[in-house]
């Protein structure tokens, strides 16, 4: 009876520490997936990638138009999680992080927290989104926080109006589930 005891303890001790383990690994695979933003886009090396020039124009986030998704399959509705690259980002494509649910006219966080990463050549960005609740967006322009935006009613809000029209990256950190994302348009 002792033996017998002693092995179910064993084996509880076990299962405690490789569930302990496993938390522990996710957590670290988070931290790597969601890097701080100013390490986004931001490697301090000339890219091989082709900057495309977005004077104007319009990146669709559903799987039936979205042509600009950066680290994922096109036209392909979809739920799981994604990882931001560390290195360079394309201009004109958008790259998700987090577990993202792709529908056929947008994409939607499904868990928190999230990110969007975009990389843009142009004066000011705007996204179509919509929250079934307020959604905060943390808005990272080359690493640097500039603000909060408030997201719920599905319309048009502007992320970032610059003057320069210069090579900028964006990155939106979305704190809470439930943006669901149509568009981004630079102009």
């Amino acid at each position: 009876m002792g033996y017998t005891f002693n092995m179910m303890n064993k084996q509880k001790r076990l299962l405690i520490f490789f569930s302990i383990v496993a938390v522990v690994v996710i957590a670290i695979i988070g931290l790597i997936a969601m890097p701080h933003p100013a390490a986004i886009g931001q490697s301090g090396k000339a890219s091989a990638l082709d900057s495309v020039s977005q004077s104007s124009g319009t990146l669709y986030f559903g799987a039936s138009n979205d042509d600009a998704f950066g680290n994922g399959e096109p036209h392909r509705p979809i739920e799981v999680y994604f990882l931001v690259p560390r290195d360079a980002l394309l201009s004109g494509k958008f790259y998700l992080g987090g577990k993202w649910r792709i529908e056929p006219e947008f994409a939607e966080n499904a868990v928190a927290p999230a990110k969007i990463a975009f990389r843009f050549t142009g004066k000011s960005v705007y996204i179509s989104a919509s929250g079934d609740k307020d959604v905060s967006l943390q808005v990272f322009l080359d690493g640097s926080n500039i603000g909060t935006l408030h997201v719920q009613e599905k319309k048009s809000y502007p992320v970032v109006r610059q003057g320069d029209g210069g090579e900028h990256t964006i990155e939106l950190v979305i704190p809470d589930a439930g943006l669901r994302v149509f568009s981004l348009t630079v102009q």
